[in-house]
């Protein structure tokens, strides 16, 4: 949690460095300005969550600064600190949002005491997104039952979270294999996008072998394991960790173990850098240099395992800083669309949409016509409809259409409800089909014809996706 004091008086700022423990609030950094434009400049770079800011200042006063917070949309609180207790200032105060207004001379325990309610209520804000998805879970299914078994209250669980339709096969066959006996399948639940299944485990030892035997099975996927638990008031908590875990794989895709501060909050000044600069080439419109200063952002955030969240809010506080307007209509035209596409847990995916949004702007496109992720699937389903015999690999196609793998995969699922992979094998083999059915072509060049190298290959796959060999086929059909 971060913390912003703006007061022209260095007294103000040295009394509360004094006299505030703010690590024992949960202060993590605290910035000090002199005015209102020293603030709004370290606003535009930090987001600082909690605000204490005068009224009256050089340069910039407090109530002009609460009038150009108005254009931020970050999750933030301010508390007024003045030595005038006028109604006016007050009133004013209040119609920019402000509850506290606290008057000189400081009372520090009423400071404290206000600093710890609003740090909760930010919490609270912050958690409720996976809280809703919790009550959701928690929810009676159609027929009645809950998702959460009863048994939970006397035995060992573990919960793993995945994007939903994406936990892989072998998961499901542990038990049948009978590889640990004592991890047992209990109960699954789609939640919005993601997947949720709970195990019955014996002991935690038990709980972290299963997780060893299935992290390096395949590395393509973005699989979460919460902790070892007993008993269900502990369910909560070991199904965030389930989803934090997920959050691991955000940089590079796999099985993840939840790990305690494995995901940290950004700390330095590289990415502030960047972004001055990202601002500069932006409006000089040189599109090389805003690619590589998006791509060194990412490398830092990456390097230093930035939780998800940061990133999100930072490229999304970015592009209104660039053009609130061009943003904010965008996400009305399109609903939530935009956001939805910042949620993603896939860091490429982020960057992707980031630079796309970016390149829209520059090139004065009106938001109707910028693409989002969910607009160019749909237009590489029908690339793959037309260019089924050239290579449409996720590798090639992602470069091509200017969006990460992951995002291909994820959301061509949800989008047509089909895997990817399993579109492409559809349409080359329809296509196959209808030349063996209505040609007298060469079994070797329908192949080739159809996207496959070698013709014994596809010989195989036709087979066994009909039941028959590609020359049985013709002559049943022709």
């Amino acid at each position: 949690m971060k913390l912003l004091i703006t007061d022209d008086q260095n007294s103000v700022h040295m009394f509360f460095d004094r006299m505030l423990n703010y690590e024992e609030l949960g202060i993590t950094q605290v910035f000090h300005a002199g005015n209102g434009e020293e603030a709004l400049g370290i606003i535009k770079e930090e987001w600082p969550e909690l605000m204490l800011l005068d009224i009256r200042m050089p340069v910039l006063d407090g109530l002009g600064l609460l009038e150009k917070l108005q254009e931020f949309t970050f999750e933030h609180r301010v508390m007024i600190l003045s030595a005038f207790s006028e109604f006016e200032y007050a009133k004013r105060c209040m119609q920019f949002g402000v509850r506290e207004y606290l008057l000189k001379p400081i009372d520090i325990r009423e400071v404290k005491k206000v600093l710890g309610q609003n740090i909760s209520e930010i919490l609270e804000i912050r958690k409720k997104s996976i809280y809703q998805t919790f009550q959701k879970y928690m929810d009676d299914t159609a027929d009645g039952t809950e998702y959460v078994p009863e048994e939970l209250e006397r035995m060992g669980y573990g919960i793993v979270c995945c994007e939903s339709g994406n936990i892989p096969k072998f998961m499901f066959e542990s038990e049948e294999k009978n590889s640990y006996q004592s991890v047992k399948f209990l109960s699954s639940a789609d939640v919005e996008d993601l997947e949720i299944r709970i195990y019955e485990v014996k002991n935690q030892k038990e709980w972290e072998c299963f997780y060893d035997s299935q992290k390096d099975k395949n590395v393509d996927m973005r699989i979460g394991f919460g902790l070892f638990h007993l008993g269900k008031e502990q369910f909560q908590q070991a199904f965030t960790e389930s989803i934090e875990a997920l959050r691991q794989s955000f940089y590079n895709p796999g099985t993840y173990y939840y790990e305690s501060g494995y995901l940290t909050h950004y700390q330095g000044t590289e990415a502030e850098k960047l972004s001055e600069q990202l601002k500069k080439s932006f409006e000089t419109g040189n599109i090389q240099e805003m690619k590589q200063a998006v791509e060194k952002l990412f490398f830092i955030f990456k390097r230093g395992n930035v939780h998800p969240n940061y990133v999100q809010d930072f490229c999304y506080g970015f592009l209104i800083q660039l053009n609130s307007d061009f943003v904010e209509t965008l996400k009305k035209l399109r609903s939530n669309a935009v956001m939805d596409s910042f949620r993603s847990v896939d860091a490429a995916g982020v960057k992707n949409m980031f630079l796309r949004l970016m390149l829209s702007m520059r090139l004065d496109l009106p938001p109707k016509d910028v693409q989002m992720d969910e607009d160019v699937v749909r237009k590489i389903r029908h690339y793959i409809d037309t260019n089924y015999e050239k290579d449409i690999s996720l590798t090639t196609l992602s470069k091509h259409f200017f969006i990460s793998k992951y995002q291909i995969s994820r959301l061509f699922k949800k989008q047509f409800e089909i895997n990817y992979s399993d579109y492409i094998l559809k349409v080359r083999m329809e296509a196959a089909e209808m030349m063996l059915s209505n040609s007298k072509e060469k079994i070797d060049d329908i192949a080739k014809r159809a996207g496959f190298e070698e013709t014994s290959y596809f010989s195989r796959v036709f087979s066994k996706y009909f039941g028959m060999s590609p020359g049985e086929y013709r002559k049943k059909n022709m």
